[in-house]
């Protein structure tokens, strides 16, 4: 019994005996309320970015992504609020991991819930770290309207 609780990732709650006859739908529906109550207790699962660095890998939650940089020859930085990570692969691919994505420039994907500030006359974004980020011509009205900022 126990090998198939943790092969299938099962909480038994209660063991009902068949003999018991009219108190097992009694003792049925007071488990199926107690699961109810802790299912209805778990937030929603978290969203998940994961990058294989050599061996490694990292799984970051999305919300503390604060934007990807590209140094060249699929080279990538990935920044979060306490840590830079390194590893490689294509910068356009990385906005559709998730819809807090945003490819802005050619070398900067950016998490558009860190954005503090947009500056269109100069191409420029501020991030949540105060870093600052090219955002390309051709993506500044577009970036101003996700937000929601006025130009």
């Amino acid at each position: 019994m126990a090998y198939w609780t943790f092969y299938y990732k099962i909480k038994p709650r209660e063991y009902i005996l068949k003999n018991e006859g009219e108190d097992v739908l009694k003792k049925i529906r007071e488990c199926l309320i107690l699961a109810a109550r802790e299912v209805s207790k778990v937030s929603s699962p978290q969203e998940i970015f994961r990058i294989k660095i050599g061996d490694e890998t990292h799984l970051i939650p999305i919300a503390e992504i604060i934007f990807f940089e590209y140094m060249g020859n699929r080279k990538i930085n990935l920044y979060t609020q306490n840590k830079l990570f390194h590893f490689t692969g294509a910068i356009k691919k990385l906005a559709d991991e998730s819809p807090d994505f945003y490819y802005c420039h050619k070398s900067f994907v950016i998490n558009l819930k860190h954005v503090i500030a947009i500056s269109p006359k100069h191409g420029e974004v501020t991030l949540s770290n105060h870093e600052v980020c090219l955002v390309s011509e051709k993506k500044v009205k577009e970036l101003l309207k996700l937000l929601d900022f006025k130009k």
